[in-house]
């Protein structure tokens, strides 16, 4: 494997640059060529779940989501593969939230709404660990991707998608499905 592949240095490096909107810029101006490589930068990125608030915050579910539907083969694996990490990220968010109401005695939501907040003591009063629910619903991988339009064309991918486009649409869309309000679609 290259070596800037899963390099923790190196992606905290772009994430402290403000990497990601170039990134993104990138990817909708570029070639087919710059889509594929901008869409894997992005995938790298997403593989580490610190890097997720800096993803979301640059607008990029939108764009994978687009490059889902219009990408290049290539574009459109790696689109599903950076959405199937964050929506993975969100889901372990939630896990950890509900692992923490059921330490302090909290009863356990099973909204789409639960997040948990990262940052030690950021909330007041109970603790921390949770906000609003208005505030949580947005910072929700599993929500971002369902409001961008993403479980059509990752259905789409089933069918029409290369075999790693497939294996990725299909871990997205289980991650997806976790969240009740999903299951519907």
């Amino acid at each position: 494997e290259p070596q800037w592949y899963d390099n923790r240095d190196m992606q905290d490096a772009i994430i402290d640059a403000n990497g990601v909107a170039p990134l993104l810029n990138l990817q909708r101006t570029g070639t087919m060529l710059a889509q594929d490589h901008t869409s894997r930068a992005l995938w790298h990125l997403a593989k580490t779940s610190d890097s997720h608030d800096a993803i979301v915050a640059a607008n990029a579910i939108p764009e994978l989501v687009q490059l889902l539907k219009t990408g290049s083969e290539k574009a459109q694996e790696m689109a599903a593969a950076g959405l199937s990490d964050l929506a993975l990220g969100a889901v372990a968010a939630r896990e950890k939230a509900r692992a923490a109401d059921r330490a302090a005695g909290r009863r356990v939501s099973d909204t789409r709404s639960v997040t948990y907040d990262p940052q030690p003591g950021g909330g007041e009063g109970d603790g921390g660990g949770k906000k609003d629910d208005e505030e949580e619903g947005a910072a929700d991988c599993l929500v971002l991707i369902a409001d961008a339009g993403g479980i059509m064309p990752l259905v789409a991918l089933l069918s029409s998608g290369t075999v790693h486009a497939r294996e990725f649409s299909a871990c997205c869309l289980w991650h997806l499905a976790l969240d009740r309000a999903n299951q519907t679609s």
